[in-house]
């Protein structure tokens, strides 16, 4: 059962941009060399824009002398709002120990290849088979995945918020899932149980068994 005090998903907005798109390129000529230059300007412009970015917050990073040691969780699986389950908590070892500094250049060298590479795809199926849709999906979604950016909005928008990358002051504490699960399991073995073996057949009667002892038979007979 899902937890009812977990936030709603959140709508990313590239997600409207392709449904938009479609719809566009019936309505203009895509085969129109004006329609087609202005596509490569506007992606070309868009990665320019990025790169100056990257380059400007990657100078800010580097000046920064802070050492502060932080555990930082993994980067979540990519999920679909509303289709997908949310993703569950990390685990203790799944965090990993770092600083602000070399957390932030390397979540600046992760958005640098994701533009690199979203951009020269772009550009290569428009020049290499004329298929000038995704330029003008890149125009418009490298700007919105510049504003999303965290930090983006830390370093040039300036909106610094507190635990913007779910980082934890101090090691988490380690310890396996189903600890709580095994020691109620330990417990229920201590305590006494009654095992019903045939008496009429075998002659038989009632043994009570304990964690320690074997399982055994006790014949009537013997008893007597």
């Amino acid at each position: 059962m899902a937890d009812p005090a977990q936030p709603a998903p959140k709508m990313d907005m590239k997600m409207l941009v392709l449904p938009v798109m479609f719809f566009l390129q019936k309505q203009i000529d895509m085969k129109s060399p004006e329609v087609i230059q202005y596509a490569r300007i506007g992606i070309v412009t868009a990665a320019v824009v990025g790169l100056a970015t990257y380059f400007f917050i990657w100078q800010m990073v580097s000046s920064n002398k802070n050492t502060k040691k932080i555990w930082v969780p993994p980067k979540p699986q990519p999920s679909i709002p509303f289709l997908t389950p949310p993703p569950e908590a990390p685990k203790p070892e799944e965090y990993s120990e770092t600083t602000y500094p070399e957390h932030e250049k390397k979540l600046v060298m992760e958005a640098l290849q994701g533009l690199a590479m979203s951009c020269g795809i772009a550009l290569f199926m428009s020049f290499k088979f004329d298929i000038h849709l995704s330029c003008m999906m890149q125009a418009v979604m490298v700007p919105i995945g510049l504003w999303e950016n965290v930090l983006v909005q830390k370093y040039v928008l300036g909106n610094k918020t507190e635990n913007a990358y779910n980082e934890l002051d101090s090691a988490p504490e380690s310890g396996s899932p189903g600890a709580e699960s095994n020691a109620n399991d330990d417990d229920d073995d201590n305590f006494p149980r009654v095992e019903e073996l045939p008496s009429d057949d075998d002659d038989t009667v009632k043994v009570e068994k304990a964690d320690a002892e074997p399982v055994a038979e006790t014949n009537s007979n013997c008893i007597d």
